[in-house]
């Protein structure tokens, strides 16, 4: 049994009791006495259990452990654009205390550090009784600084060293895939790209976000899917590739093209939101835009099943129109007829509570992320 998983085991026997002598703790774990001492160390500085001190007729100490379960807390701090966003859960996952805090949009990245690191100092001052078990910490890609991630990855150092706690940093979509890998209790490996202002891609193998699919992603989005298209990558050179046809720059053009008209000048996703809506309404260009992507993602999700030899398939931000146009073309392109996820429905706010949630289950254990 791995070291983890000992002390879980250790732990989950002290939560379920109200209170357990060392004697029975060490006869109920199995464990040694030097092992068992070495994890109930670990977790008395987690702050996750209290130990009590006996003295016995002849002198010698008996030593009680007793879980703190329901005095520990999970914070999860999100970067949104121009917002932090704080959600405290306790132990049963019920949201106990929250704040959003607007920042310039100019500020530096100094005092971004030290907004972050006093929200939740606040915590501490405002819920003096509760012990911190992890932090998580979420970042929004949308329409941020370049500099933004490295930010992050400091206040989350910071924050680890003044709080003494573990800490994680998530991204929005990657956070969102695993939480759903997490709860449905899926085995193996799911994979969800992201036809968005670029194309990404998030893939959890075993329960972990991979990290190595840089390569790999370069050549998928410029893999073909439409060969006879008009529109030409000027990177890959190639027509009808997946980063020419999909981005949401793309989908505008698409629409500008056959529509002749001349959409105001927004943000590209803001744009492409319209699209959707307009298609939805029953908009004649909008609706057959809807209908092309809906073939034109079926070609690169089953590239995408093909190559990484993926059990599960997510789709994001997908209308009913292009997702039934989809779900047809992938079954005769593959013959697979289990449903592909659809996570249209998931807003900024599932991924704020979805971090310390991920943590939340991971502390004790209810899932590996």
């Amino acid at each position: 049994m791995k070291n983890a998983a000992k002390k879980l085991k250790v732990r989950n026997i002290i939560f379920s009791q109200t209170c357990i002598s060392r004697q029975d703790l060490l006869r109920s774990s199995g464990l040694s006495i030097r092992a068992l001492d070495r994890y109930t160390a670990d977790l008395l500085k987690d702050d996750l259990i209290s130990r009590d001190v006996h003295s016995g007729k002849r002198g010698r100490s008996s030593y009680f452990y007793r879980s703190n379960s329901e005095k520990i807390i999970f914070p999860g701090l999100s970067l949104i654009q121009s917002k932090f966003s704080l959600v405290v859960l306790d132990i049963n996952a019920y949201i106990i205390y929250a704040k959003t805090v607007d920042f310039p949009e100019n500020i530096v990245s100094a005092d971004l550090i030290q907004l972050g690191l006093g929200m939740l100092e606040e915590v501490r001052k405002i819920l003096p009784d509760r012990n911190m078990a992890a932090i998580a910490f979420n970042f929004n890609t949308f329409q941020q600084p370049s500099n933004r991630f490295t930010v992050m990855k400091e206040l989350m150092r910071k924050s680890g060293r003044q709080f003494r706690v573990e800490t994680r940093l998530f991204e929005s979509s990657s956070l969102n895939l695993l939480r759903f890998y997490t709860v449905l209790g899926w085995t193996g490996s799911v994979g969800m790209p992201i036809f968005g202002d670029r194309i990404r891609l998030h893939v959890v193998t075993d329960g972990e976000i991979r990290s190595d699919l840089d390569n790999f992603l370069y050549g998928f989005k410029h893999r073909q899917i439409d060969p006879k298209s008009k529109w030409v990558c000027p990177h890959c050179r190639k027509p009808g590739c997946i980063d020419v046809l999909l981005t949401y720059r793309a989908v505008v053009r698409r629409y500008q093209d056959i529509s002749a008209s001349v959409l105001p000048c927004q943000f590209d996703q803001v744009l492409y939101n319209n699209i959707q809506l307009l298609g939805d309404s029953g908009e004649p260009a909008a609706r057959r835009i809807l209908e092309e992507n809906g073939v034109l993602i079926a070609r690169a999700m089953a590239i995408l099943r093909k190559d990484l030899q993926l059990d599960h398939l997510v789709i994001s931000n997908c209308p009913k129109i292009q997702y039934d146009i989809f779900t047809a073309a992938y079954h005769d392109l593959t013959g697979n007829g289990k449903p592909v996820l659809n996570l249209r429905s998931l807003s900024v706010s599932d991924a704020i509570l979805a971090a310390p949630d991920l943590m939340r289950r991971e502390i004790l254990g209810y899932s590996k992320p």
